[in-house]
């Protein structure tokens, strides 16, 4: 897939909102290239490991906010701050400065 957009969500409480917004994406007009897990990660291989190249390799992240993706267990959280550290760049006072437009060695 060439330059997709990277579809993050809690599949607790978003899964059908985040199947209708990929097909309205991919269906555009114009069509916007996605990626959502349950389409394109495959069964059998470590799904994390799938999770952090997918989201490596996207052009971006559309992080869908619900109630459960925030929570502590949340596993849409963990993939939200992991990607969130790896481009964020903080001051010693830990005051947001900029965000990367690459995440070199996620």
């Amino acid at each position: 897939m060439n330059r997709y957009h990277f579809i993050s969500y809690s599949s607790a409480d978003a899964r059908d909102f985040a199947l209708r917004l990929c097909d309205e994406l991919a269906q555009g007009p114009p069509p916007i290239p996605v990626s959502l897990d349950k389409r394109e990660l495959v069964a059998g291989s470590d799904w994390d490991d799938q999770i952090v190249e997918a989201i490596r390799d996207c052009a971006s992240v559309i992080f869908v906010m619900t109630r459960d993706s925030v929570t502590s267990k949340s596993v849409c959280k963990k993939e939200c701050l992991r990607l969130f550290d790896a481009l964020a760049v903080v001051d010693s006072a830990g005051v947001l400065k900029e965000v990367r437009a690459a995440a070199a060695g996620y």
